[in-house]
């Protein structure tokens, strides 16, 4: 049941990732390029999940060392499935959900699933 709670708590951050993709492609992209644009808005999607984590953990009183890292486990899970799966039904190939996993090739999102899984943790020990 805890981790229902956990997967309740991660509904927002597709949203916020929207949101943040949407003032890349609108207002960052136009400017600096594709690829400045990307690894900035990974900074910023960072930063939101951060901004909302601890939101949450105010709200819930903190998190405890062992529940943040189920909640992170959680999130990462959440995140990755969701990826993939509006590609799949966007049907976009493998080839273009995959682009953006490259760090040698400067894509940053892997930094941003890390973080992702880290969050909790790191937010939680800050709250307490």
């Amino acid at each position: 049941m805890i981790y229902f709670k956990y997967l309740l708590a991660a509904l927002p951050l597709p949203v916020l990732a929207i949101l943040n993709g949407t003032f890349r492609q609108l207002l960052v992209q136009p400017k600096l390029g594709e690829l400045p644009a990307h690894q900035i808005s990974c900074l910023t999607g960072c930063i939101l999940f951060g901004l909302y984590t601890w939101v949450l953990a105010k709200y819930w009183k903190g998190f405890p060392f062992d529940a943040a890292w189920k909640m992170g486990l959680v999130w990462l899970l959440f995140a990755v499935t969701f990826e993939f799966g509006m590609g799949i039904v966007l049907g976009y190939p493998w080839s273009k959900m995959l682009h953006d996993y490259n760090l040698l090739a400067g894509r940053l999102w892997v930094v941003v699933l890390i973080w992702t899984f880290l969050v909790p943790v790191v937010v939680g020990k800050l709250a307490r």
